[in-house]
């Protein structure tokens, strides 16, 4: 990775090669310019050389207090969250194939069941889960299978082996 420090003034700031990910130091450096030292958002974008959302991302978390290190996924937290009963499965490397399914897999949940109609408490949105989840898999027509649903096209549907 290439870096260069630049001093303006008294303030040291790192900035990446437009490739590389920021390193967790230069998290720290970019969420203090933002959240400490009043840097608007695209002013630190530029000087660091990624996305204004990516800034708001990591000074969000600063202001937070929650770590600056991006693997919230590795954490003990997130593995408690899960239980025993669900296994964290990784998508493979470079294969944004899966990436994209997953992805389209998120969205349709979010627009057809988390969002779909006001509930009125967490547990209402967490019962209609099921009831989405069914008809999700063995009524909604899927483009990407030609029109059928997942249930038509695998046979060998939970519970039903042989």
């Amino acid at each position: 990775m290439w870096v260069t420090t630049l001093t303006l003034l008294t303030t040291e700031v790192f900035v990446t090669h437009a490739n590389a990910p920021l390193t967790p130091e230069g998290r720290r450096r970019l969420a203090v310019l933002v959240v400490e030292q009043g840097w608007s958002l695209r002013r630190a974008a530029e000087r660091f050389q990624c996305s204004p959302a990516t800034v708001k991302r990591w000074a969000d978390r600063y202001r937070a207090g929650l770590p600056l290190i991006g693997s919230c996924y590795r954490s003990g937290a997130f593995a408690d969250a899960l239980g025993d009963e669900v296994k964290h499965k990784w998508t493979r490397p470079y294969r944004p194939q899966t990436n994209g399914k997953v992805e389209r897999f998120n969205r349709t949940l979010a627009v057809e069941w988390a969002y779909a109609k006001p509930y009125a408490s967490e547990a209402e949105r967490a019962a209609a889960y099921e009831t989405w989840l069914h008809h999700y898999n063995h009524h909604r027509p899927h483009t990407g299978i030609g029109g059928q649903t997942p249930s038509a096209r695998v046979h060998n549907v939970t519970g039903k082996y042989s």
